[in-house]
């Protein structure tokens, strides 16, 4: 405003970003030869490289302009010189996205002064929404040099899709042939793209053009890629990570569970300054101890390994040295030493709450190297309200409070409704509600996760799954409220019971986690059996009986799409499609 000119130039954005780092500006009095001597140093320490050797407040930097507008000959010092910065400020700017909102932040030190917020609108293109809960597909994640965002959105058929905006830009684009697509992340130089489609990792450029599928990789859980073109990545439930070449090959494994210690998954990679080594989430089961998950630190080539810190989030590198975590729904920056691999300070909290996803311990965060921060706001298990709809449509109460509350299943006589009800690490327990008095009731007591309930036939009892020795069995409880939890079935895979047939001798429920996606199982009671019932490579679940037993109904994306389909049980015989612009088995 002095002299017209910028303090720093540059013919592109790394040659401005490196002259900002690096150079020094032109003193304005040599631009503006009038320009008195003593606002030459005002400037000079309003664009000091240390943020302790600027000016600590506006107070302090207009007290210097009086002093250089009445004529004085001594300069001050900028007060509070050498302050300790106790804090994280952010410079917010909120993206409101369909049922979700996102946070985009500039990572700065704090001064005293308030941080400043910016609101403006992301909104998802027509026909389509950013997927929440049970189908989603990972967070909105930020290049390495800050400049664009990818998300997966949904379009009404129930596909997903990446779409690419740049930051500058109003309009996001879409990223053809990247239907199907989850948990997508960037390559270390902010060009491509990799993600999980069609039990595959792939790639494509951010710019758009044809996927190249890298490896096989059935329920990718987040990936990490270097500069040296290897990315690691997270595989199904089971396994430790994997890595890659980023041109394709056969992945080998980058860590392994430790069983003594009940770990049952590794996932959401992501790569520290020099590309050798990576934070990653480790779960183990539930009722291993009162803390089970965290953050560790991997290294390529090796297996030597250290835990960060407990929790169930995603960790992330943010410049100059922290590692960014959730838990218990706030956001948390830890000083973090990336040379040495250790935890030099104490969390400091950013945002609270941070939406999470406790089913595949995610938090809706992402960081570039520039230190741009985006985060979702919101809490873990949004507040729902269980309602009574009549065929006319109408609505009426059952009594059941709002909150996180999920998986309702009505007893067979409409008397009660079991649900689950998740708290803030992510962990549920089923609940019952009678309906008729109105008053609900906690079922399932272990600190594990319980989750998908379903009533046996005469309402006696409850099959329902738990994480409490691995990633998810079935277990039996009666209804009354007496005798012990039965493990029913046990095995590597997450499991889930979605019917329980008439007569009381077949569960049916869906595996996930295998190389085949989701498939469709039964258990036979009597002898504790469990056979496929429907097995291939599309993504099948949400198995219901007929009445007479003879028939399922369930819903599959062979199509391109989720659609319900019938076909005989136990088998063979050939199958028919019900809907015909998507659906969703109702149990």
């Amino acid at each position: 405003m002095a002299t017209g000119e910028r303090a720093f130039k540059g013919k592109s954005q790394a040659s401005l970003i490196a002259a900002i780092l690096a150079a020094e500006p032109m003193p304005i009095s040599r631009l503006q030869p009038l320009t008195p001597p003593a606002l030459d140093r005002v400037v000079a320490t309003c664009l000091a490289k240390d943020p302790d050797e600027r000016w600590q407040s506006a107070h302090d930097l207009v007290s210097e302009l009086k002093w250089i507008r009445d004529g004085g000959s001594t300069p001050t010092a900028p007060a509070a010189r050498g302050m300790k910065r106790e804090r994280i400020a952010w410079t917010a700017a909120v993206l409101v996205a369909a049922l979700a909102g996102l946070v985009v932040s500039r990572w700065r030190d704090a001064t005293r002064e308030p941080p400043r917020v910016i609101q403006s609108a992301l909104l998802p293109p027509p026909k389509t929404n950013f997927a929440r809960g049970t189908f989603f597909d990972g967070p909105p994640v930020l290049s390495p040099d800050g400049r664009r965002i990818v998300f997966v959105l949904r379009s009404e058929d129930g596909r997903t899709r990446l779409w690419v905006r740049a930051l500058e830009d109003a309009v996001a684009q879409p990223l053809v042939g990247t239907e199907g697509a989850t948990y997508p992340f960037w390559s270390a130089d902010s060009r491509s793209l990799g993600f999980f489609a069609d039990t595959r990792l792939k790639r494509t450029e951010s710019s758009g053009g044809p996927p190249q599928v890298l490896c096989d990789a059935p329920a990718g859980r987040g990936g990490a890629w270097n500069r040296e073109g290897v990315i690691v990545f997270a595989g199904p439930a089971g396994t430790g990570l994997f890595r890659v070449s980023a041109s394709g090959g056969a992945p080998v494994p980058a860590t392994h569970l430790d069983a003594a210690s009940h770990e049952t998954s590794h996932r959401w990679p992501f790569f520290l300054p020099g590309g050798r080594h990576f934070v990653y989430t480790v779960l183990r089961a539930g009722g291993s101890q009162p803390e089970p998950d965290g953050i560790f630190l991997g290294t390529l080539g090796s297996n030597e390994r250290r835990q960060l810190v407990v929790g169930r989030s995603n960790g992330a590198y943010a410049p100059p040295g922290y590692l960014l975590f959730v838990r218990e729904g706030t956001l948390l920056a830890q000083p973090f030493d990336a040379t040495r691999g250790e935890i030099t300070g104490n969390a400091v909290p950013v945002a609270d709450p941070v939406q999470t996803f406790p089913p595949v311990a995610i938090a809706a965060f992402s960081v570039s190297e520039t230190g741009l921060l985006a985060y979702q706001p919101g809490t873990a298990g949004e507040a729902s309200q269980a309602v009574w709809i009549d065929r006319a449509g109408r609505q009426s109460e059952t009594g059941m409070a709002a909150g996180p509350v999920g998986s309702l299943r009505l007893s067979h006589d409409g008397r009660r409704v079991a649900f689950q009800v998740e708290d803030r690490q992510g962990r549920g327990d089923i609940w019952i509600h009678d309906l008729a008095r109105r008053v609900s009731s906690r079922f399932t007591f272990d600190p594990a996760n319980d989750f998908d309930p379903v009533w046996s036939p005469d309402d006696t009892s409850i099959v329902f799954s738990s994480n409490r020795t691995g990633g998810g069995d079935l277990y039996r409880k009666a209804t009354s409220g007496g005798g012990a939890e039965e493990l029913l079935f046990a095995s590597d895979y997450r499991k889930s019971a979605t019917d329980w047939s008439r007569d009381g001798r077949i569960i049916l429920f869906s595996e996930f986690g295998s190389t085949t996606r989701q498939d469709i199982w039964s258990l036979s009671l009597p002898d504790r059996k469990a056979q496929v019932v429907l097995q291939t490579e599309f993504f099948e679940s949400a198995a219901t009986l007929s009445p007479d037993g003879r028939w399922i109904a369930y819903f599959s994306d062979e199509s391109g799409r989720q659609e319900v389909y019938v076909r005989p049980f136990p088998g063979p015989g050939a199958k028919s499609r019900i809907s015909r612009e998507g659906g969703t088995c109702a149990r």
